[in-house]
């Protein structure tokens, strides 16, 4: 056990050593920050590359990428500030629709690594279980945040084409793309009226319309939004009747909507098959462990069992990747 303590109070000293690194490089950007805040109003270049309100800003005029409420790591925020990390995780925010700061969420990952390691450790008293479930505190919030990403993508190509219809019906009445775009903000629901009315912030400030569309095409990361901000582009060009290559376009989402919900009805049995295949010997593994420590002790205590387990595990993974390949096709 007393390795097991050693182990521990390395781990805290780390810790301990990185926040003190941390801090400091925290108060220095917080100082270059609250410098910038008064040359330029309170504002900073946002992840979609134009002005947007600094994180610890007023409440009222906080970028839609923040939280509402006291930010409770000032000092992971400011190190996190202008920073390529804090630019991507604000924007994986965004894309996910969680109202949380990148600090929050970092957080929430140290906070469920060091938590999972230490069920393991207190469990098990031995390493090798502790990074594993480590590595399992850590995958659980990626994976959510991914998951409500495609969630919230889904949602949003679902409502496209309605929104496409409502714009090519405004055009047709005499409405201009602005003005429909609009009835887009007030008419419908999120997600989509969210990223519309962030366009139109966008074109407030001075952006170009083309330009804040093609900007909501990064945030939004959505095939069909790129085709039809695209057609928008060309139309603004080289003209056109842009009422009707809406509704064409809207006409051909619908149609890979149906398609695609045909494939995954399908391969759904696959999909299951590919999932149980791939989780039954890791949980099979783990609950034999838990159920008597000595089971795979003869493996542990062979030359050959580490490199076995090894390799089983990358076959294990190789496999999964091959399953999941198999039932993927795209539409």
């Amino acid at each position: 056990m007393s390795s097991y303590i050693i182990v521990v109070a390395i781990f805290l000293v780390t810790c301990g050593g990185v926040y003190a690194i941390t801090e400091v490089m925290a108060q220095r950007s917080r100082r270059v920050r609250d410098r910038l805040s008064n040359i330029t109003g309170g504002f900073t270049y946002g992840a979609a590359g134009v002005l947007e309100p600094m994180e610890d800003a007023a409440p009222v005029s906080r970028s839609m990428f923040s939280s509402a409420g006291g930010d409770v790591l000032p000092t992971v925020s400011a190190y996190l500030q202008g920073s390529s990390l804090g630019r991507d995780l604000r924007m994986a925010m965004h894309r996910a629709g969680v109202k949380l700061r990148p600090a929050e969420f970092v957080g929430i990952c140290i906070a469920s690594v060091i938590g999972m390691a230490m069920i393991g450790l207190f469990l098990t008293s031995r390493i090798w279980m502790c990074l594993i479930m480590g590595a399992i505190g850590y995958a659980v919030p990626v994976v959510m945040l991914k998951m409500k990403q495609n969630k919230r993508r889904n949602e949003f190509d679902g409502q496209l084409p309605d929104a496409l219809t409502l714009i090519s019906s405004s055009l047709r009445t005499g409405y201009s793309f602005t003005s429909s775009c609009e009835m887009i903000i007030t008419e419908m629901p999120a997600p989509i009226s969210e990223e519309f009315a962030w366009a139109r912030g966008e074109a407030q400030l001075g952006v170009p319309m083309e330009q804040a569309l093609g900007r909501m095409v990064e945030r939004v990361n959505s095939y069909d939004l790129d085709l039809a901000v695209t057609a928008v582009s060309i139309q603004v060009q080289v003209g056109g009747n842009l009422a009707e290559i809406l509704d064409t376009i809207a006409k051909t989402i619908r149609e890979r909507v149906r398609i695609k919900g045909e494939i995954d009805s399908l391969t759904a049995e696959g999909k299951l098959s590919g999932w149980i295949v791939f989780l039954l010997p890791v949980v099979l593994g783990l609950f034999l462990n838990l159920r008597d420590p000595n089971y795979f002790k003869p493996m542990f205590n062979d030359p050959l069992g580490p490199t076995l387990i090894i390799i089983t595990l990358v076959l294990q993974f190789a496999g999964g990747l091959i399953i999941k390949k198999m039932v993927a096709i795209d539409v």
